[in-house]
């Protein structure tokens, strides 16, 4: 049985966009976005207050925010969504025409998935890529959490209300540790119960030429990456350094001694268990 809501309406499209933004100071993002959904926009700006427009028939919303924090903004987008399935955004995807009814129609073929994991093409990315899944679905454990981007992220709003489940204020762009929430987020959902799904079906292109938190492989980058591997396993958490540390050395390799690695990932553990 799929998990539909009784009273969507179905005229409208059962997929709304949440999507992250900062500094927008005017109604160009749907269209930059090829937006073809009902969508929040959360946008932090300095400023608070609510406006809307459509797009295509369709109905977009801004919700302007004072606050940062990347996690802050997806939440918001959760709490204020109506659509039936939520996909996540940055105002740096560009999605295909027909990212809609992908997103429907795989719901609609994996009626168990509680979230679904799809393909962006990827341009502009100064970060060694992963390559992308070559089988058409795959069940997603904790050890691959790490791997999916918000973006990738399309869940069942009824199922993340239900298992209570929402985006760190920690980790991400705007918060004390970079990036992670992600990861965070379909780690607490897995621990949650729901059934996590990764499909080969791209939706769109994200272009990451600029991004709000990486600056290189500096110490803070190992330090959030300490901090967020004990976020993820607690004292498990050397597992995860231990994959690290054997996956992507090229990331490290000729700049940082192992040993350093591993101090620095320790102090980010310190700062996460002393962060008041």
């Amino acid at each position: 049985m799929s998990k539909t809501t009784p009273d969507q309406d179905k005229s409208q499209g059962r997929v709304e966009v949440l999507v992250a933004a900062i500094d927008q100071h005017d109604d160009k993002l749907p269209d930059a976005m090829n937006i073809r959904s009902n969508a929040l926009i959360c946008n932090q700006c300095g400023k608070d207050g609510i406006h809307h427009t459509s797009r295509f028939g369709y109905r977009i919303t801004y919700y302007h925010s004072s606050k940062r924090g990347v996690g802050r903004n997806r939440n918001m987008g959760i709490l204020n969504a109506t659509g039936e399935i939520l996909l996540f955004a940055d105002q740096d995807v560009r999605y295909h025409d027909d990212y809609t009814a992908v997103v429907e129609q795989t719901f609609d073929q994996y009626p168990d998935a509680d979230m679904i994991l799809f393909e962006l093409e990827r341009m502009n990315d100064p970060r060694l890529l992963r390559k992308p899944n070559r089988r058409a679905c795959t069940r997603v454990h904790w050890y691959k959490a790490l791997r999916y981007g918000a973006c990738r992220i399309a869940v069942r709003r009824s199922s993340v209300l239900k298992a209570n489940v929402f985006f760190s204020l920690l980790f991400g762009g705007g918060a004390p540790f970079a990036a992670g929430e992600d990861s965070l987020f379909v780690m607490d959902c897995l621990r949650s119960g729901l059934h996590v799904i990764a499909v080969n079906r791209s939706i769109g292109v994200i272009d990451q030429q600029s991004s709000t938190w990486f600056k290189g492989y500096n110490e803070h980058y190992f330090r959030s990456k300490g901090a967020l591997y004990y976020a993820l396993l607690g004292s498990a958490y050397p597992l995860l350094i231990i994959q690290y540390l054997l996956r992507n050395r090229e990331e490290y390799k000729g700049s940082r001694r192992i040993r350093e690695l591993i101090s620095l990932f320790r102090q980010g553990k310190k700062d996460f268990q002393n962060y008041s």
